[in-house]
């Protein structure tokens, strides 16, 4: 969304809507072209089967969910809201998540949906259901030799090592817990669908994701030739951005570019009879760069204890997005959409509440002023379902745009 089209499109608004900062604008034109944009950088890369199910959590607003459907995925699901979502509208859904109760456990083998199994305590609750289930099994990933450049991977400083971090996170099963689970059998009434793990939050560059590719499917392999198990599926989850940010808003390369590089790295070590189906659950690629959060300037601060120019805004990461900063530590791209200054200065820019994180630090931008219009980009994800209203001041209202020319739907 971040072009001069969608800037004279905001711009062109009833300034009584402006005058309704801070305002999340969605484009449905945009999450459409995402969908296919997504599915088709896939489908080039892996000839054989794919399907995609859209991670509710990114943004559960109905007529994005309508888009979804339409597009012909399945919804990634997560607490008993989201699954009562695919009921309604009768789509062929997946549970994810570390603490699902038995009752979730139990509705989604009861409706046919998938249950991504996280741990052998959860396997247990779903055996002790006495009841048919479809299953797969959740992989916590972790290198089989830690990778030399430790700088191609992100993870927490708190961590001396990928490996470190990735042994500590809470999803998933090792992969001898899951070797034991295959060599030791299921009950016939458990249909094993094949392996699930998450990736897409994990390299850097496109090396990194060979690598970690390569890895993947010798640990495939593994379960395989272990087991003696067909893998049906391959599910690699969410975490698939479009681009892959750096600090400075810019993409060091682009999804095409990813899914090839990562695919024919996967596909060229699989050593399995047939290559099993693919499976992905995109949130923020579809939604992320479809929405734009417009928010006006409050007050602008200059600290000479730090440096630092401050600008006040009336949106928040309390307020309109909590996970701000969830693309690996990059800022916001940001505009200002109404400075006449030509004279460019860098400033942070940060919500008015008194909690929560900048939108962007140290970012060139024309001279802000009290009432200025700024349009924070690419916040598409996770603004409708977790804004709110905190410290007196206003979660952003939703509105939906039919396409880029400015057709404006209903506000929510």
């Amino acid at each position: 969304m971040r072009d001069s089209t969608m800037r004279d499109a905001i711009l062109a608004l009833d300034r009584e809507i402006l005058d309704l900062t801070p305002i999340q604008l969605i484009s449905k034109a945009a999450v459409a072209s995402n969908l296919e944009f997504f599915s088709s950088a896939i489908s080039q890369a892996w000839p054989d089967e794919v399907d995609y199910y859209y991670a509710i959590k990114a943004n559960p607003h109905p007529d994005i969910l309508q888009k979804v459907i339409s597009a012909g995925y399945g919804f990634e699901c997560g607490g008993m809201q989201e699954i009562q979502l695919a009921l309604d509208n009768n789509v062929r859904f997946i549970v994810n998540g570390s603490g699902k109760s038995s009752s979730i456990l139990e509705v989604t083998a009861a409706n046919n949906g998938v249950i991504n199994v996280d741990s052998g305590d959860e396997l247990d609750t779903i055996l002790s259901l006495n009841a048919s289930a479809r299953i797969a099994l959740r992989l916590k990933f972790v290198f089989t030799n830690e990778p030399e450049n430790q700088m191609d991977f992100y993870f927490p400083s708190t961590y001396d090592s990928v490996n470190a971090y990735l042994r500590n996170k809470r999803w998933g099963m090792s992969l001898d817990e899951i070797s034991t689970i295959l060599t030791t059998g299921l009950p016939s009434r458990l249909t094993f669908e094949g392996i699930h793990i998450h990736l897409g939050k994990l390299g850097k560059t496109l090396a990194s994701f060979e690598l970690v590719a390569n890895d993947l499917a010798r640990q495939v392999n593994q379960l395989s030739a272990i087991s003696k198990q067909e893998i049906k599926t391959i599910n690699l989850g969410g975490g698939w951005n479009n681009s892959n940010p750096k600090p400075d808003g810019s993409t060091s390369f682009d999804m095409p570019e990813l899914m090839t590089a990562f695919i024919e790295s996967f596909r060229s070590g699989l050593k399995l009879k047939e290559f099993p189906s693919l499976i992905f659950e995109p949130g923020q690629a579809i939604v992320g760069s479809a929405g734009c959060t417009i928010t006006t300037v409050t007050s602008t601060k200059f600290d000479p204890t730090s440096g630092i120019h401050w600008t006040h805004v009336d949106a928040s990461t309390m307020t309109t997005n909590p996970v701000a900063n969830s693309l690996q530590g990059s800022s916001y791209a940001i505009s200002n959409l109404t400075s006449s200054s030509n004279e460019v200065i860098k400033t942070s820019i940060v919500g008015a509440p008194c909690m929560g994180s900048p939108f962007a630090v140290s970012v060139e931008l024309p001279i802000p002023r009290e009432g200025d219009l700024l349009a924070i980009w690419d916040t598409g994800a996770y603004s409708y379902g977790l804004q709110r209203d905190f410290n007196g001041y206003l979660g952003a209202q939703t509105l939906l745009l039919e396409n880029l020319n400015n057709d404006i739907g209903e506000a929510q």
